[in-house]
């Protein structure tokens, strides 16, 4: 979830433990009853042992989920309002500052597409959709040739053979490694 811890702690490793012990017990009533009661059938062992493991895998991990969601709703009601604001884009690498900065550039009835470099992996739909968000009005399209704009992220906008008129850099921190964004206005 969202900045909290990716360990369990105490606390969550005892309820995991209790939710396996629990988990557990579940699974071998199930399996006995189920096995009994589906008898004379000739899937009734296989059917006993899936539903004997799908429910006690649920009532294993029922305390911890539990406790998880109590911990998370905790933590994420304390957010200042400007917090909440920028934390889906923070979880993501993506630095709001940056697409806010690079947003006033672009006119609010302008449209933009979204491009990234490979390198930045699953984090591409995140800043896809943080840009959607954040730089609203504008409207979003999917080709950058059909765009009046290109917002780019570690990759140069000069190379997807679309003509440009100009382009503006912005070099981050981006936490582990720099990332540099890119506004490409598009020569229509």
């Amino acid at each position: 979830m969202l900045a909290l811890p990716a360990h369990p702690g105490r606390t969550g490793a005892l309820l995991l433990a209790v939710g396996l012990l629990i988990g557990a017990v579940v699974a071998v009533v199930v399996w006995r009853r189920l096995r009994r009661s589906l008898a004379g059938h000739e899937a009734a062992t296989a059917v006993s042992v899936v539903v004997a493991f799908v429910l006690a895998s649920t009532v294993a991990a029922a305390p911890f989920v539990a406790w998880r969601i109590v911990e998370d709703v905790r933590y994420t009601s304390g957010l200042t309002r400007a917090e909440a604001e920028r934390a889906g884009g923070e979880s993501a690498h993506v630095d709001p500052d940056v697409i806010a900065a690079l947003g006033r550039l672009m006119p609010t009835d302008a449209t933009y597409a979204v491009v990234a470099s490979p390198v930045v992996g699953g984090q591409v739909t995140a800043f896809s959709q943080w840009a959607g968000y954040a730089l609203l009005p504008r409207t979003q399209v999917a080709m950058p040739a059909k765009a009046g704009w290109i917002l780019s992220w570690d990759r140069d906008p000069r190379a997807l053979g679309v003509p440009l008129r100009t382009v503006r850099t912005r070099v981050t921190d981006g936490g582990p490694a720099p990332h540099t964004y890119y506004l490409a206005r598009v020569r229509q």
